[in-house]
């Protein structure tokens, strides 16, 4: 749903937007009032919608910040620490080489592997195609019908991000280089280390690395937006 994310985003003005009015007054011009629930509820369950939320309001930060190339991969991040079917595919995609078909019985198969019987082969190739379109709007996979894998080149915002949902999740040093959020980057640690300090120099995050010891914090941005309840 990044059309509609990115439509909402794009009305939103700074810190604690209302986005609950936003949606009310149907700011996406949705024809019926089923359809505007639906995708307000659709929204809020991926996205949260909610800047007292840490991870929301880094989002909604950054997103301000980055270039356009960089909020699809945003808001996959996001949505990868909300919707667990979706982090299924994480491997799926980070496994199939470049140029590579996607093919929705893989995801399918993905799926059945990590839950199953759990959903009717009518609802499981829904969810998979819904879940190949979430990766065709990252930019991960391109092709109308192809599902080709295609690598994807993230820019330091993202990179931030991904690094900061990981020590949302009280991960700390070379483990944050480790994580989901970071391995749908497509990047070596190497390049991922190169955009960390980029991000660094503009305090999206703070960024030590010397001989074995790596040190990620994120001091300046959690005093900076207010993050209540955050190590530091």
């Amino acid at each position: 749903m990044f059309a509609e994310l990115s439509k909402l985003m794009n009305f939103s003005s700074g810190s604690h937007t209302e986005f609950d009015r936003l949606l009310t007054e149907n700011i996406l011009a949705k024809q019926t009032e089923n359809n505007k629930t639906q995708t307000a509820n659709f929204l809020k369950r991926l996205y949260l919608l909610d800047d007292n939320a840490a991870s929301f309001r880094v989002f909604h930060y950054v997103w301000g910040l980055a270039p356009e190339s960089d909020k699809p991969l945003l808001a996959l991040l996001l949505a990868l620490s909300r919707d667990f079917l979706l982090s299924e595919s994480v491997d799926l995609i980070k496994n199939t080489s470049i140029g590579l078909k996607v093919a929705v019985n893989n995801i399918e198969d993905c799926i059945e592997s990590a839950y199953p019987k759990r959903y009717t082969p009518k609802t499981l190739l829904s969810l998979s195609q819904n879940i190949a379109s979430s990766w065709k709007q990252s930019g991960h996979i391109t092709g109308r019908t192809k599902n080709i894998r295609t690598k994807i080149n993230p820019g330091y915002h993202a990179v931030a991000f991904a690094l900061f949902l990981g020590y949302l999740d009280n991960l700390r040093g070379d483990f944050l280089f480790h994580t989901k959020w970071i391995k749908v980057l497509d990047s070596t640690e190497k390049e991922i280390k190169a955009l960390a300090h980029e991000a660094a120099k503009r305090d999206l995050v703070q960024f030590q690395f010397a001989g074995s010891v790596t040190v990620v914090n994120f001091n300046t941005l959690i005093k900076k937006l207010n993050l209540d309840g955050i190590e530091n």
